[in-house]
């Protein structure tokens, strides 16, 4: 067995996908890391364009987007990995020197990559160890570097043609005392990249291919309005299910499904009227920043869509600026013929529901001053 993989299976893992010329290609920043003790290029073709497949790049990282791969079996290993199914706006703000996480933070403050150069469109660059305000790499030379186990990360796209993208994977790894981190890497780790990486391409092929051909029928509302409270309060008020039966009348029961206080990936079960009959949607928390943003999509439960939800909030003249967004995205044929009636539908359950959350805590408010 020891011969088949050495001879067989890992000459076809450690080259998954490419060309013989893609393996023996130089890709740019392969001199960040000058001598590897491991060199690793996958690849895969994605019918996207180069610029919508990069979106999906810049969200990676863990408390990001995810990676796209099997997070089920990332969080066996306890690393609260959220892959995202849409392109999130707030995450396309990634610059040089920013740490893309693999882990959170409570299990190491550089728990992942910095990113040491970026080609918008064209190409990033993760690296490790690297100094964390540029994100440049640490000179290998250094002898106060001492041991370490080092990382270069790069990904390039090449545009095959207008609408089609061949998304090429390199890794380069050393590290100190050689010998010993190459067969660390080689016995214990190699395999693992490989699964973990070839699902990682195959879950953004998948996302983007599927938004690169869905028509632009999602349907966005936004609304805002002020409310005299303080704007933890607000935050707190909003970003718990658990009140909205108090502004929201359809709403029959509410139940928090994860055990903890409510933070990123806290779940909610909403039981709610429609048509008659009672409809259970599962929403999960994506991104918690108190006091300032919540962001939130349905999981389950909700027929023909999906629905994404991004609050935010700010001081304003003593109280609190609120602002909503619902994004609608529709499934399937029938989602695409329906969602614009059913958005129209949230769209005003939307405004009432607004008018009411600015009327139960504001009414809070007035309650106290006659006491």
């Amino acid at each position: 067995m020891p011969w088949v993989y050495f001879l067989l299976v890992r000459p076809w893992h450690l080259n998954w996908s490419v060309t013989e010329a893609e393996v023996h290609r130089p890709l740019p920043y392969d001199h960040l890391v000058p001598r590897p003790i491991a060199q690793i290029t996958h690849a895969i073709t994605i019918n996207a364009p180069a610029d919508e497949v990069w979106m999906w790049l810049v969200q990676l990282g863990q408390g990001r987007g995810g990676m796209y791969s099997y997070d089920w079996l990332e969080n066996l290993a306890d690393l609260e990995m959220h892959s995202t199914e849409v392109i999130v706006p707030e995450l396309q703000d990634l610059e040089v020197g920013d740490l893309v996480r693999l882990a959170p933070e409570r299990m190491g403050a550089e728990a992942g990559l910095r990113v040491a150069a970026m080609e918008p469109g064209r190409a990033l660059v993760l690296h490790q160890p690297a100094d964390p305000e540029s994100g440049r790499p640490h000179d290998r030379e250094d002898p106060e570097l001492g041991n370490y186990y080092g990382w270069n990360w790069v990904f390039v796209l090449d545009e095959v043609d207008p609408d089609s993208t061949r998304l090429i994977v390199r890794s380069r790894v050393d590290g100190r005392p050689r010998y010993l981190i190459k067969t660390f890497y080689t016995l214990l780790l190699e395999f693992p990249h490989f699964v973990m990486e070839r699902g990682m391409l195959k879950g953004i092929k998948r996302r983007a291919e599927r938004a690169s051909a869905a028509p632009s029928a999602s349907q966005r509302f936004q609304r805002e309005t002020v409310i005299e409270r303080p704007m933890a309060e607000v935050f707190d008020f909003v970003t718990d299910a658990r009140n909205e039966p108090r502004y929201n009348p359809r709403i029959l029961n509410v139940e928090k499904t994860t055990a903890g206080p409510i933070s990123r990936g806290t779940r909610f079960v909403l039981v709610s009227k429609a048509m008659g009959r009672s409809l259970a949607v599962e929403y999960e928390i994506t991104a918690y920043e108190r006091p300032q943003r919540m962001i939130s999509r349905t999981i389950g439960g909700l027929p023909l869509m999906n629905v994404e939800s991004t609050e935010t909030f700010e001081p304003a003249n003593g109280g609190t600026r609120m602002r909503w967004v619902w994004e609608v995205n529709p499934r399937g044929t029938a989602g695409k013929l329906t969602t614009p009636v059913l958005a129209r539908m949230l769209g005003r359950r939307l405004d009432r529901a607004f008018a009411n959350i600015k009327r139960v805590l504001e009414g809070d408010v007035s309650a106290a001053r006659t006491t």
